[in-house]
């Protein structure tokens, strides 16, 4: 059993080395995917290994910390709320995987603080390696080494490539790291050993100074960070709507893109859609609630009141104070959770409990282990239920990432196959079947645009049809709360207007349903206007477009819109005066300053036909399609209606006419 206590102890320096340094390219997201997975595995493996030792020897011994407390609450606010809150669970646990980041982290932070002293020392030692590797390859990424290799990904070759999945986490990990260099090489007397550690903190030195460069402003990898105005107004609304709880790991996006405050579209980085704050402080106040800010700030106070003295002994102890900052204003990352974690456990204080219990009999009989066995039993039969239940979700995230390599290829059957491979394995991902629908409307498009149209062709484009709405409304029902997952509804029905009798009002309703979940939105606003104005009702069509432009009203688009629907409605004046805004918007001399002109002496002549948008240009009228109409029309099946809201059924009894309000 000793050989099982050393390889848990190597798992436990595999897992520090492993986390900033993994990536691969088995999956879409290269970085956060492979650490998640090894991550998990990693605490699972060491867990069952420990159950097993305790079994054998019949006696559970344990460290505990002072701090155990706070991070068992704040875990428990993060598994809480996933399962009662996160609308879909594989967010939560999987992709962005929030819940199980953290509680994998904190998992990690207990196994590691059973280590004795000395192991704990080696775990500084080995975490000092892991970002020396990191720095090494900011390095070789910066000088274009990578560049040289023709079969590397085109994501590895890049000046600004990291191991950490982006170079600001890289430099809140390098940075905290120099104190624990800076504390071996003090403190060692042999000089090797000393020389390892001074080259290790060299380079991880230089590896700071790349990643400062990399995230300058103007750079093309500086990271773009969400307001904090704009993050703290999010947490408060999503506080007062669930306190308790919050609004669910992994969720962050729904949370922003409901409560974010209009004063955010007047930043540059407006049309940007955040899936995580800028501060741990603000993802557990927006994601777990009070449980979770209670959890977090009891951690945090205890944390504070030993500093002062542990400074005195241990100076690497600033590497824990750096990740503090770092993650309170910057967005944390898996990485940089999980170094939060280990840098809490090398350097906790800990006492040991050890429960006896009565020896087996001299027989052999297994009665007297019975209380060992019924205490890790629950261990052991939850990572075999997790192993089991992670082959599929893993298994369905390598088959999507294989679809999406077939669709690069423009290999469409494989990228058919596959993408339904991906979802008979895992159907509880809302992006596999938003892609299966996308493809499924590109084939049915491919096949209408066909001069001549057989029967057994409109058969084909019925069943593509019907297919795509169906996944598009699968997409929906994993995650209703989700505004892009509407829109993608939306823009589906919207798309088959020429090919479909009565998608546009199904569009309508969809569409309708994505404004009531992200009000700020005016692009969503301009494609229900659309709809309204495709259908010959230009009043409503107005109204819409009139809250599109209050919502930005800097937006060419929105004013452009809203000009042929004065146009359209016999409003000239109102009409000259929005194209007059446009003009101001957009650069004198472009492609959408000659398309106004030509609009406005379009008006002045009365030619009484709308303008025919130019190549090249970013302004777009209302309800432009380039599939060509169906004749006769598909009828669609009763089922093929979005799923019901309280938004679509107004729009279904008749209150069109009525925009959806601003928040």
């Amino acid at each position: 059993m000793n050989q099982l206590k050393d390889i848990e102890k190597y798992i436990l320096y595999g897992l520090v080395f492993l986390i900033p340094v993994l990536f691969t390219t088995f999956f879409q997201n290269n970085f956060l995917t492979p650490k998640l997975i090894m991550l998990v595995a990693g605490c699972a493996v060491v867990l069952v290994s420990k159950s097993i030792r305790a079994i054998d020897k019949n006696e559970i011994g344990y460290k505990t910390s002072k701090i155990d407390l706070s991070i068992l609450l704040l875990v428990a606010a993060f598994i809480a709320s996933a399962v009662l809150i996160t609308p879909n669970k594989m967010e939560a646990f999987f992709l962005p995987g929030n819940a199980s980041v953290l509680a994998a982290s904190a998992v990690l932070y207990f196994l590691i603080n059973q280590l004795d002293d000395h192991n704990k020392d080696k775990i500084k030692g080995v975490a000092l390696l892991s970002g020396t590797f990191v720095a090494v390859f900011s390095l070789l990424a910066a000088s274009q080494v990578f560049d040289a290799v023709p079969q590397l990904p085109e994501f590895i070759k890049s000046s600004t490539f990291s191991t950490t999945g982006g170079n600001l986490p890289t430099l809140i990990l390098l940075v905290s790291l120099l104190p624990i260099g800076f504390k071996l090489i003090s403190r060692e007397h042999d000089m090797s050993t000393k020389a390892l550690w001074g080259i290790s903190t060299t380079l991880i030195t230089f590896g700071v100074l790349i990643s400062i460069i990399n995230i300058l402003p103007g750079k093309p990898s500086s990271p773009q960070l969400a307001p904090f105005t704009t993050a703290w107004s999010i947490a408060i609304d999503a506080l007062k709507a669930n306190p308790i709880l919050g609004i669910g790991p992994g969720n962050y996006l729904t949370a922003f893109n409901v409560f974010r405050p209009i004063s955010y579209n007047s930043t540059e980085i407006w049309q940007l859609r955040f899936t995580t704050p800028r501060s741990i402080l603000l993802e557990v106040v927006t994601e777990t609630g009070l449980i979770g800010i209670a959890g977090l700030l009891l951690l945090i106070w205890q944390i504070a009141k030993r500093i002062p003295s542990d400074l005195k002994e241990d100076k690497s102890i600033f590497a824990l104070i750096i990740m503090f900052i770092g993650i309170t204003f910057f967005p944390p990352s898996i990485t940089l959770i999980a170094y939060l974690f280990i840098y809490l456990s090398i350097f906790s204080k800990t006492k040991s409990v050890t429960n006896k219990f009565n020896q087996s009999s001299s027989d052999g009989n297994t009665s007297g282990r019975m209380p060992t066995i019924i205490v890790t039993a629950p261990v052991i039969i939850s990572v075999a239920f997790l192993t089991y239940y992670s082959y599929g979700i893993v298994k369905g995230e390598y088959t999507y990432y294989k679809a999406l390599a077939a669709a690069n290829r423009n290999e469409g059957q494989a990228t058919y196959n596959l993408l339904r491979s991906a979802i008979n394995t895992n159907p509880y991902v809302d992006r596999y079947h938003a892609s299966y629908s996308q493809v499924n409307l590109a084939l049915a498009n491919s096949i209408a645009a066909s001069e001549e149209i057989t029967d057994q062709q409109r058969n084909t484009i019925a069943q593509l049809i019907q297919q795509a709405i169906r996944e598009g409304k699968s997409t929906v029902s994993l995650n209703p709360q989700r505004a892009g997952n509407w829109e993608l509804l939306g823009n589906i029905y919207r798309s088959i207007i020429p090919l479909a009798e009565g998608a546009d009002s199904f569009a309508l309703q969809s569409y309708n349903q994505a404004v009531t979940l992200d009000p700020a939105n005016p692009n969503l606003r301009i494609l229900l206007g659309g709809i309204l104005y495709g259908a010959g009702n230009y009043e409503s069509a107005i109204d819409v477009f009139k809250l599109a432009v209050r919502v930005k009203p800097d937006h060419p688009n929105a004013h452009y819109n809203l000009a042929i629907a004065y146009r359209e409605a016999g409003q000239v004046q109102k009409a000259k005066e929005e194209f007059a805004t446009v003009l101001s918007l957009v650069d004198s001399g472009s492609n959408d300053y000659n398309l106004v002109i030509q609009a406005l002496e379009d008006l002045d002549s009365d030619a009484g036909q709308p303008t025919q948008n130019q190549q090249g240009t970013d302004l777009t009228p209302p309800q432009e399609s380039n599939v060509p109409a169906l004749e006769p029309p598909l009828e669609l099946p009763k089922d093929a209606e979005p799923p019901e809201t309280e938004a679509n059924n107004a729009t279904k009894s008749g209150s069109t006419s009525t925009p959806t309000p601003l928040p």
